[in-house]
């Protein structure tokens, strides 16, 4: 019940819809994974990020006080799509879904087909689209941590 607390405390679900409203343009996606456009947009980011060829997908993980916070996501067709995972001392706690499953969790009324993934349709919307995203993940990890979810202890 907490991380709902922390969901709204930040304005999650609002804050993905204003992102996903504003980049929607599925018609002029860029197509294909130009990971060189990759590396460049993410290289102006002052997160380490690991790029994981296998599966496609990039990672931010940090630890914050025995927290792992755990920020994924893959770039390809166009299409951004962001993850968020949590530990406390090796343990998860969730959330463990993307952001538009973390929202309709969070909110009977939203819909995916209203409220897609965001796309991109150039370097520069990419860059702004994970700007935007970024922030929302620093807003959770702010929130996580003033909540009682980061005292938990194993027992």
């Amino acid at each position: 019940m907490e991380l709902v607390n922390i969901y709204e405390r930040i304005n999650f679900v609002r804050k993905f819809k204003e992102i996903s409203l504003r980049h929607n343009d599925f018609k002029n996606s860029l197509n294909g994974n130009n990971i060189e456009m990759f590396n460049r947009v993410l290289s102006k980011f002052e997160y380490q990020i690991k790029y994981f060829k296998k599966e496609e997908f990039y990672k931010i993980e940090e630890k914050l006080n025995n927290i792992v916070f755990i920020y994924q996501f893959s770039l390809k067709n166009g299409i951004v799509e962001p993850m968020l995972y949590v530990k406390n001392r090796g343990i998860y706690i969730g959330p463990d879904h993307r952001f538009d499953s973390i929202c309709e969790k969070l909110d009977n009324s939203f819909s995916r087909k209203e409220f897609p993934i965001p796309v991109y349709t150039s370097e520069d919307e990419l860059t702004e689209i994970l700007s935007e995203l970024f922030l929302l993940y620093e807003d959770f990890k702010v929130g996580f941590l003033k909540s009682p979810l980061s005292n938990i202890q194993n027992s």
